[in-house]
């Protein structure tokens, strides 16, 4: 009351039995020391089973398993259901309908034999159209995937205009026409059309960069939005009326 400095009491021992505020705070509730993997459930041993094995006593067995119902099979049967993606494009015996690549499929994945020391992984999944059973295979051999059964790889060839690249002559073809003076002037014409085409291209290109560099970016690009939609809209009306 004198004006005397006010007495400091000393701070009480944490509940949760930690020193530092962090670790108090990291275990201020269930959902936090859950998250942070410190949740341990009642009358579990450590040393006598694992925690999935505690939690799924008294229940299946797959219960037990991290990835619970899509182990259903894998002690029965050794079919685990997976996240499988074809590796490239696909076609079904069964109806025709094509697989592009990178689309996935709920697979079962089971051992269908082995490769020297490495097992070979079979992934089973259903066409989208027919339902019809298709099965992919890892081979270790080619380290590759190859197609098993009711499918077969789509083969893609393209060529050098589809693909808008200008063909290169063959390495024997080159080595001729350096030291075959009258078969590279029979094939000067076509070099000189192939020249031309490709200075236009680059002209072309060189133009439109010209036309879009005008510092206003944010405006031409909304506007190609802008026009993007309406002739969406156009087709989908046009769709509709047939």
């Amino acid at each position: 009351p004198g004006g005397g400095s006010l007495p400091v009491w000393p701070r009480p021992p944490s509940p949760l039995g930690h020193s530092g505020a962090s670790q108090g705070r990291a275990m201020s509730s269930l959902a936090a020391a859950r998250a942070d993997n410190f949740y341990q459930p009642p009358g579990w041993d450590p040393s006598r089973e694992s925690r999935n094995a505690h939690q799924a006593r008294g229940k299946a067995a797959w219960q037990a398993h991290p990835l619970r119902e899509r182990a259903k099979r894998l002690e029965s049967e050794g079919v685990l259901v997976v996240r499988f993606e074809v590796p490239f494009p696909v076609q079904c015996l069964a109806c025709g309908e094509r697989v592009a690549k990178g689309v996935r499929f709920n697979a079962d994945k089971c051992q269908a034999g082995q490769y020297l020391s490495t097992k070979i992984w079979a992934f089973r999944f259903k066409c989208p159209r027919c339902k019809a059973a298709l099965e992919m295979r890892t081979d270790p051999r080619a380290g590759d995937f190859a197609c098993g059964e009711g499918l077969r790889r789509k083969a893609e060839a393209y060529s050098a205009e589809d693909a808008g690249v200008e063909r290169l002559d063959a390495e024997d073809v080159r080595a001729r026409r350096r030291t075959d003076p009258m078969y590279a002037l029979e094939h000067a014409e076509a070099s000189r059309r192939r020249a031309e085409v490709a200075e236009d291209g680059d002209a072309r290109l060189r133009e439109r960069q010209e036309r879009w560099a005008t510092g206003r970016d944010f405006e031409l690009s909304g506007r190609m939005r802008k026009e993007l939609r309406e002739r969406k809209r156009a087709d989908r009306l046009a769709r509709q009326e047939r």
